[in-house]
């Protein structure tokens, strides 16, 4: 399977793997698999919840509390703001 390799190549340069969860949730479901069989080989996650939930907006971002953190500060510097009727 090429996942598994491509994280073991990926960590042995020290470099993280992430996970685009767009469609995890309608691939879960497909599949009759947990969730943690897909996610667990990945550093990080994000879960887009307005695709296999039918929610309107939203995503839930998944990872160890500094990759998180990072992630939240790499957003901010780079400008990345929702705008319009969706800004509270």
């Amino acid at each position: 399977m090429i996942i598994p390799k491509m994280n073991y190549e990926a960590h042995a340069y020290d470099l993280k793997t992430h996970l685009d969860g767009a469609r995890l949730l309608n691939t879960v479901v497909t599949s009759n698999r947990p969730v943690a069989d897909y996610v667990a080989p990945f550093d990080t996650v994000m879960l887009c919840l307005s695709k296999g939930s039918d929610s309107s907006i939203g995503a839930l971002p998944a990872g160890s509390v500094g990759d998180i953190a990072r992630a939240r500060t790499l957003k901010q510097q780079s400008g990345l703001r929702t705008c319009g009727p969706l800004r509270v």
